[in-house]
């Protein structure tokens, strides 16, 4: 394998040392002067510049690259104004006209364009392959612009993906490489696809300084339609944390723009997001007005994701007005734009407003049964997806040497069949081949140090949950399955208690998940300083933990477990925010024979919801077959 990997990194010196252009098509590595206008006029106006290339087809008189040029720019300007489907037809068009091994760079950036245009169709895992190819390619090439573009595009990718934390880390690479004259990713941009990610995440006040920082770059740019979706992006997140009236204005302003550069989508996002605002004001006239016109905008260009939204956000709006029969047709509407497999998120947000219809159709226990398989397939989903992100994190790295590999053995075989024409040059490229023996073996230290360091990381990342440090669901439940076979093959003492912080949703609802975070962070502290090494204490849900104590009965644990909730109630003082009222319930089991994962979790589930109908702050021992309940204060 490393004599493998020896000689491609040999190909690659060897190719980058050598005229290999002079014998080949040579490469574009930036657009023609007359594109280049284009694409910098799109993000000001991008209405003219398409009515313009519109009436400018290509004639007999086009090469290819001119050809390939066109379909791109007509591409990103239908990307730009938010019609999925014509894009994605240009950008296929323009790969059509040129070949990878003649015009890389150019292939390279027409598929970033597909891949975006696939992800506003709804098919954001098709467009990963490009982009992780063209990240790649650019690599090799040090071609620091086209790198940024690639992050940018597989960031917005992963952010569809639900991926958050891989998204991040690509973006803000993405950030600190872009130039905010870059023509078609600057840094403005990024900051907006940043502020995205936290907002998806839930986290609005985080995106609120990057939504800020990209409105304030395409202000002074000039670039109107970028600053329409800037302000758009600011104004809702202004929304979502409660100032209605700044972000009111900050729609309309938004609105003001598209009207005024012809973004009809735009348009329709706007009104989409302002009669939000109507309904929370019980302006519901206006607000199905908005709607209505929003809902004829995004049909004009079959942007999937937007219909599905407006029509649920329609039938929400009639169940407000009591029309139930009104909200089930909008129902029915919204189902002709899902896709299960590829929008799971929007498949559970259809689910939930279906039960809310049937629970406005007098049809309570229907409406329960539905909410109830929601809330399940929400559960399964999370887990899903915590274990596709780990795959994916495999799978990337794993795709990504593939690519590589590739890359360099079709670079190997130009080689090859230009040999006949580099006789010449082949002694010279022999003698800078052992001049560089040396930095070879450099390089494969470093390789095989840094594939070691991205090992260790992704096994942390596998084990460990992102806010508390503590270890994750899955390796605590793994965890707890060893002890228990230690406790039956040994008839050794295990203790194993559930923990659920009290009312947390009112602390989130009442403070903000900020302040829900540092509850979640600073209780996770005082369990490590609680516990002894040999415990195992994990975050299995949003705020429950699972803690196992191994050779220990159910009075030790008792008193530890009572120790823990005492102090639990003395983070107020370390949190300090006035009216703040922290506290645990707690379900406590002692191993019994021969028992399951299943049953001894099933026994401290049970008891910590007895402890919460007992009033919360408790520890409620789980009831055993051979003897009576025990219940502590």
């Amino acid at each position: 394998m490393l004599l493998k990997v020896v000689l491609q990194l040999s190909v690659v010196l060897i190719l980058s040392l050598t005229p290999y252009q002079a014998h080949c098509e040579l490469w574009m590595t930036e657009w023609s002067a007359e594109y280049k206008a284009y694409l910098s006029r799109i993000g000001a106006d991008p209405a003219p510049v398409l009515q313009q290339l519109l009436a400018e087809p290509p004639g007999q008189s086009f090469n290819t690259l001119q050809q390939a040029q066109y379909h791109y720019s007509l591409s990103h300007a239908y990307y730009v104004l938010s019609f999925p489907q014509q894009a994605l037809e240009h950008s296929r068009l323009a790969l059509s006209s040129i070949k990878d091994e003649q015009q890389p760079w150019l292939f390279h950036s027409i598929r970033l364009a597909e891949s975006m245009a696939l992800d506003i169709v709804g098919k954001p895992r098709e467009g990963m392959l490009a982009a992780n190819a063209a990240l790649i390619w650019a690599e090799l090439q040090n071609d620091k612009n086209l790198i940024t573009s690639a992050l940018y595009t597989r960031g917005n990718l992963l952010n569809s993906l639900v991926d958050y934390a891989a998204a991040l880390r690509d973006l803000l690479r993405a950030y600190e490489l872009a130039l905010d004259a870059s023509i078609v990713i600057s840094k403005g941009q990024v900051a907006g696809m940043l502020a995205l990610v936290y907002e998806y995440r839930g986290e609005d006040a985080q995106a609120i300084p990057f939504f800020e920082e990209a409105v304030t770059h395409q202000r002074h740019m000039q670039n109107w339609i970028e600053l329409s979706i800037a302000l758009y992006g600011l104004g809702r997140a202004n929304k979502n944390v409660g100032n209605l009236e700044l972000g009111r204005s900050q729609l309309e302003e938004s609105l003001a723009l598209a009207q005024q550069v012809k973004d009809i989508q735009g348009v329709g996002y706007a009104l989409k997001e302002l009669s939000g605002l109507d309904i929370i004001e019980l302006n519901y006239p206006a607000a199905e007005q908005k709607l209505l016109q929003a809902k004829d905008i995004f049909a004009q260009s079959e942007h999937r994701y937007l219909q599905l939204d407006v029509a649920i956000q329609l039938s929400y709006l009639a169940r407000l007005q009591n029309m139930p029969t009104l909200a089930e047709k909008y129902l029915q509407m919204a189902n002709d734009y899902i896709d299960p497999k590829s929008m799971p998120v929007q498949q559970l947000s259809l689910d939930e407003e279906q039960a809310h219809v049937f629970a406005a159709q007098g049809d309570f226990s229907k409406a329960y049964q539905h909410l109830a398989a929601t809330v399940v397939a929400r559960k399964k989903l999370n887990s899903r997806q915590s274990i596709e992100q780990l795959h994916q994190l495999r799978s990337r790295y794993e795709l990504e040497v593939k690519e590589r590999e590739n890359k360099l053995l079709e670079q190997e075989n130009q080689l090859q069949k230009s040999s006949l024409t580099m006789q010449d040059n082949r002694n010279r490229q022999l003698m800078m081949l052992a001049a560089f023996s040396a930095l070879l073996c450099l390089l494969l230290v470093i390789i095989v140090y840094r594939t070691k360091k991205h090992r260790a990381r992704l096994e942390n990342l596998a084990n460990t949950d992102g806010l508390t440090g503590l270890i994750n669901r899955r390796k605590t439940l793994e965890m707890l399955g060893l002890q228990i076979e230690l406790a039956n093959r040994h008839e050794l003492a295990l203790s194993v208690a559930m923990v659920d912080m009290d009312n947390f949703k009112q602390v989130n609802d009442k403070y903000g998940h900020a302040t829900g975070d540092k509850v979640l962070i600073e209780f996770s502290r005082l369990c490590r300083d609680t516990f002894r090494h040999t415990d195992i204490v994990g975050r299995i849900g949003g705020e429950e933990f699972l803690i196992v104590l191994p050779h220990t009965d159910k009075n030790s644990a008792q008193i530890t477990l009572e120790g823990l909730r005492l102090a639990t109630q003395e983070l107020v003082a370390l949190i300090d925010i006035d009216g703040l009222s922290i506290s645990i319930s707690c379900g406590l089991s002692q191993h019994r024979g021969q028992m399951t994962v299943e049953a001894i979790l099933a026994q401290v589930d049970s008891a910590l919801y007895d402890a919460k109908d007992l009033g919360r702050n408790r520890i409620r021992m789980a009831k055993l077959p051979d003897e009576n309940e025990t219940l502590l204060a």
